[in-house]
């Protein structure tokens, strides 16, 4: 969830979601010291507390990270993905994985266009020879997965090519008597100039205005948000980010899914459009807010 949201440059809900798994991490530790624990996994029981009150120095590390407002998103999302690296490896140590990626380096976390291809596993760890029921979906509003490419090959194994937008997808696989769920992400189009993708490149220096409206389930006017200077475009860049997020941090929720699309600066100004979209008990509600980005 925090990878999902941080790709969507929502660091208010990516800090949310991490602050969450901070917090399912010292139970799970209280429950591998457990005697009865220790007493059904034997000396498991005590690799797993060690693992995981390492995960939690892992976690606390990314969590600096996403709360600094001096972070590049490059490095939010290499410190998330270790934090998922060691995460799987820790979950591997409690059972054998079902679903396995054949480049285990990328942790899940991919570019557009790149090939990904999983194997099946049964219980004892050898390949699963039944034809496991698949399915892929993309979270979050992305299409962070090509659905169309996701295929079978003759050996089992199962292949699928990212798509064009950052953004998480799930990947569930039954097989063999047993299910199993694991994420990809992708990066989306990479940065141009170390600017977030999308963002206008050939704004003239000077004084802009902000301003956003809503639309959806709740309606807000044309508001007013800020005035800032722009003195340098990546610092500009920063700032105004900054302040969409403000804004957009009323959303910040699990159950909600932000995505954000720039429009080219005509001369005079330029939008950002977030689409929120947010699943409660299998009911969804949208909401568009429409930031606008004047020169003054």
């Amino acid at each position: 969830m925090a990878s999902a949201a941080a790709l969507s440059q929502d660091t208010a809900a990516a800090s949310a979601s991490l602050a969450d798994a901070r917090g399912l991490l010292p139970q799970l530790v209280t429950l591998a010291r457990d005697p009865a624990a220790a007493q059904e996994l034997g000396p498991l029981a005590r690799r797993l507390a060690g693992r995981l009150g390492a995960l939690q120095r892992v976690l606390e590390h990314a969590q600096a990270a996403l709360d600094s407002p001096v972070t590049r998103a490059s490095r939010r999302m290499r410190v998330l993905r270790v934090a998922y690296s060691g995460s799987m490896r820790v979950a591997a140590l409690a059972g054998k994985p079902i679903l396995v990626e054949t480049n285990s380096r990328t942790a899940g976390f991919h570019h557009p266009g790149d090939q990904v291809t999983f194997r099946v596993l049964g219980p004892d760890g050898a390949p699963c020879t039944e034809t496991p029921t698949l399915v892929v979906e993309n979270q979050f509003g992305a299409t962070a997965v090509d659905l169309s490419s996701v295929h079978q090959l003759a050996d089992g194994t199962i292949a699928l090519t990212m798509g064009d937008e950052a953004g998480g997808a799930r990947v569930t696989v039954t097989a063999c008597g047993r299910s199993s769920t694991r994420l990809l992400f992708n990066y989306g189009p990479k940065a141009v100039n170390g600017l977030p993708p999308g963002f206008p490149a050939n704004l003239p220096t000077g004084t802009y205005a902000l301003s956003y409206a809503a639309s959806g389930v709740v309606s807000i006017p044309e508001t007013p948000l800020a005035t800032l200077p722009n003195l340098g475009i990546h610092a500009f860049a920063r700032a105004v980010v900054t302040a969409f997020q403000q804004v957009a941090a009323a959303y910040a929720s699990p159950e909600c899914s932000i995505t954000v699309r720039y429009s080219p600066f005509d001369g005079s100004s330029f939008t950002a459009t977030f689409s929120v979209t947010c699943t409660v008990d299998g009911a969804s509600a949208s909401e568009t807010l429409v930031f606008r980005v004047r020169r003054i």
